[in-house]
């Protein structure tokens, strides 16, 4: 906690000292940017491991067989729109009629106990559209590096 403490006054300083000249420098908000981006991966990794083990507050509901699938789904959701935006001008390794990934409401709203059959219906929209999104920039991997298994997860 003290070193998360650390990091965010750390980053408060450094955007209160890039605002305090009255000039913008773009790399130094490009640094930040990322600086943000690297602190909510770890943020979500310190979240993965503090609630290790811990139940859901979802799970003491009888009708919830799975509390994390519905958080899983949109987690995954949000990582696709962070593809697509990464992919974005690179024609190449863009679905063919490719267009603007829309999400679904579902994906912004918390986490909750969906019934298995809004669960399927979430999972076969996430299906269709991580194999279009994942495809063609997998398939120019596994051809620039030789490794068959570039995308596989099991």
């Amino acid at each position: 906690m003290r070193m998360l403490r650390l990091s965010l006054a750390a980053l408060l300083v450094l955007v209160a000292s890039t605002s305090a000249t009255g000039s913008i420098d773009e790399n130094d908000l490009a640094m930040d940017a990322t600086r943000y981006e690297m602190l909510v991966d770890r943020a979500l990794e310190a979240a993965d491991v503090v609630l290790a083990g811990r139940k859901s507050p979802l799970g003491a509901k009888a009708s919830c067989a799975n509390p994390y699938a519905d958080l899983a789904f949109k987690r995954a959701a949000i990582k696709l729109l962070a593809l697509q935006q990464t992919l974005i001008g690179h024609n190449d390794l863009q679905p063919a009629g490719s267009r603007s990934l829309k999400l679904p409401a579902w994906v912004l709203e918390p986490p909750g106990c969906v019934s298995a059959q809004v669960l399927e219906q979430r999972h076969d929209w996430l299906a269709r559209q991580v194999e279009a999104m994942t495809g063609p920039v997998c398939q120019r991997a596994f051809e620039k590096t030789n490794e068959v298994y570039y995308c596989s997860v099991e």
